[in-house]
């Protein structure tokens, strides 16, 4: 990650940071965070074997969440469902 693409919201801790340094603990929506850089690189573009298994990860996760909506509305179109309310205190 490159200085120019750290979330807005930790930036000035990000850039305060050294090699081997870990930040403070950060806390952003409810959730901690800590932060370490352990090597600088110069930015390069990386080539496609580098990559090739995160990419497969990600399109892999894509795909899956394409069929899962898909699937979601197909039950929605095949399903009838009605709430009635005055009816919803037996369930309790």
């Amino acid at each position: 990650m490159t200085p120019e693409e750290y979330p807005p919201w930790f930036i000035e801790e990000l850039s305060a940071l050294s090699v081997g340094q870990i930040s403070e603990v950060l806390e952003y929506q409810n959730a901690l965070y800590l932060f370490t850089i352990y090597q600088e690189f110069e930015p390069r573009s990386l080539e496609f074997d580098e990559i090739k298994e995160q990419l497969r990860e990600v399109l892999l996760t894509n795909r899956q969440f394409e069929l899962y909506e898909s699937w979601i509305e197909n039950l929605k179109n095949e399903f009838y469902v009605e709430i009635i309310e005055d009816r919803l205190s037996a369930f309790q």
